[in-house]
């Protein structure tokens, strides 16, 4: 009897083992967890260009509304097989981050990776304030590992993304408006908007009643 008992404890406590592990929440797995830092103030040769119908905006021109425009960046990566070696160079995991504009939405894609060659460096997410408007490029350097392992140097990357203004708060009017895009100051001109009328015609009939 003694040893039945035993048994039975044995069995109903590895039950209740199995039933912890089913019940306990499982803890996602992942390849790799990459939290790096922001390294926007180590990168190299920024450069950035605007264009709208492929004609290049110059910092206080002024360009049309309607027409959508395309905001290109480059930039280079200083990375530990550089020479000689960067003080603070970027590694796999870190991030940078560009305040593109306020007055602008986005109308490409959201994601875009961003390759050397045939080797991937990074990818860039966009997102949009919901309160500010502000749209920021967020980069990930979650590229391939020979990038940032000393195996490669002079590490360059360049995206580009469309856009188009947000017209939403100017009067039918039209007008002329400041706008920053990067920190640079434009002007956009909104045309006035076309008012279409509804005319409705009446016909008078006049109706003689004969008695």
């Amino acid at each position: 009897m003694r040893k039945r008992t035993r048994l039975g404890l044995a069995n109903l406590l590895t039950i209740f083992l199995l039933l912890v592990n089913i019940m306990s929440p499982l803890n996602p797995i992942y390849a790799e967890d990459l939290t790096g830092t922001d390294k926007t103030s180590v990168l190299t040769d920024f450069s950035a260009v605007i264009k709208q119908n492929g004609a290049v905006i110059n910092e206080g021109d002024t360009f049309i509304s309607t027409d959508p425009i395309s905001i290109e960046i480059s930039f280079s990566v200083p990375v530990s097989g550089d020479y000689p070696t960067p003080a603070n160079p970027v590694n796999k995991g870190d991030t940078a981050s560009f305040q593109l504009s306020d007055a602008f939405n986005l109308i490409s894609g959201s994601t875009i990776a961003l390759n050397m060659g045939s080797i991937n460096v990074a990818h860039v997410t966009f997102a949009t304030d919901p309160i500010t408007k502000m749209v920021t490029a967020n980069v990930v350097f979650d590229g391939a590992d020979e990038v940032f392992d000393g195996t490669s140097d002079t590490v360059t990357c360049q995206f580009s993304a469309n856009f188009e203004y947000d017209a939403t708060a100017a009067p039918v009017t039209g007008g002329d408006y400041l706008v920053t895009i990067l920190e640079k100051t434009f002007t956009v001109t909104v045309p006035p908007q076309e008012i279409i009328y509804d005319v409705t015609k009446f016909s008078k009939i006049n109706i003689k009643y004969i008695f």
